[in-house]
């Protein structure tokens, strides 16, 4: 009996453990792939939910063992990993993970659109912004985009996920400024406005 308790506590930190690294991540996604690479990121995840997996095996392999005696304490790295299941399926992710990113580097996006306004940061000839090491954080591959748009303004593209095969996505401010007309080739898609000129972009 001793074994099988001690057990059934190792399945129900392994499902918390688990369970919380997951859906953590899945949030902080924005934040986790500036510091893994794109190819280890499908990695990291794929551990992740192979975790769990092994987690839910391990809870009914416990439960069936149990000679109905153990209770609630039996059931509960089950019920564990059915609620991070379930939260898996209903929580919008990249919704949340995007509304974080937007409300933790706000201040610092703002800031470099002025830096840009005045002059102290200037474009490339292809309407790239490359950032000091103080603002490389606000944007993946630390630079910004500076897209021409209608009626004469400007989309300030910050990325989220520069990505690979031309595939890209992050927040753009827009806004009619005196910087110069961009010369660059970048096609994006505006989505979800958050207000005062940003909206989600996407393109690739």
């Amino acid at each position: 009996m001793n074994s099988q308790i001690y057990k059934t506590r190792c399945a129900r930190n392994l499902a918390i453990i688990s369970g919380t690294v997951l859906l953590s991540s899945l949030i902080l996604s924005f934040y986790i792939q500036r510091i893994i690479t794109f190819f280890i990121l499908p990695i990291y995840f794929f551990v992740l939910f192979a975790l769990l997996c092994v987690s839910f095996v391990f809870s009914v392999h416990l439960l069936y063992k149990w000679d109905g005696k153990a209770g609630f304490p039996a059931l509960l790295p089950l019920i564990i990993n059915i609620a991070a299941v379930a939260l898996l399926i209903v929580l919008p992710f990249r919704k949340i993970s995007n509304r974080l990113d937007y409300s933790l580097f706000l201040s610092s996006r703002l800031e470099v659109i002025e830096k840009i306004e005045s002059g102290e940061l200037m474009p490339d000839g292809n309407g790239v912004v490359w950032l000091p090491a103080k603002y490389a954080a606000v944007s993946d591959g630390g630079a910004v985009d500076l897209v021409s748009w209608y009626d004469g303004k400007v989309c300030f593209c910050f990325y989220t996920f520069a990505g690979m095969l031309d595939s890209y996505c992050g927040f753009a401010y827009l806004a009619e400024t005196s910087v110069a007309e961009s010369d660059s080739f970048l096609e994006i898609q505006l989505g979800d406005s958050y207000g005062g000129g940003w909206h989600v972009f996407s393109g690739g």
